[in-house]
């Protein structure tokens, strides 16, 4: 996705990459040169990589009790709770459209 590429290629044994290719990765999903190559209406991919849960719980911060808000501050820094299935229908939500669109995946199936 950054063009990262592993030092010392191997075809056995251990990928070693660069120390800082994390660090990289990580600016790379939250620069926003890489918008430039996307659709117009892609929001970026820092959303696919890391939901904006918290935004959806302030959202619905009428009724800390109601089931809205307790779904979505239950997600908050829980991205384990994001089942595969989910995270594939929010890449391919990305890939045909430019946005991971977590709200509707996350409220199709109610996770609690």
């Amino acid at each position: 996705m950054n063009k990262e590429k592993p030092e010392n290629y191997a075809t056995e044994g251990p990928i070693v990459y660069h120390p800082d290719a994390t660090e990289r990765a990580y600016d790379f999903i939250n620069s926003t040169e890489e918008k430039a190559f996307m659709p117009v209406k892609d929001i970026g991919l820092r959303h696919l990589f890391y939901p904006p849960f918290q935004e959806y719980a302030d959202a619905a911060d009428k009724d800390k009790n109601d089931e809205n808000w307790l779904l979505w501050d239950g997600l908050v820094d829980a991205y384990d709770k994001v089942t595969a299935e989910q995270a594939a229908k929010a890449i391919r939500n990305y890939l045909k459209d430019g946005n991971p669109d977590w709200h509707s995946v996350m409220t199709e199936g109610e996770v609690k």
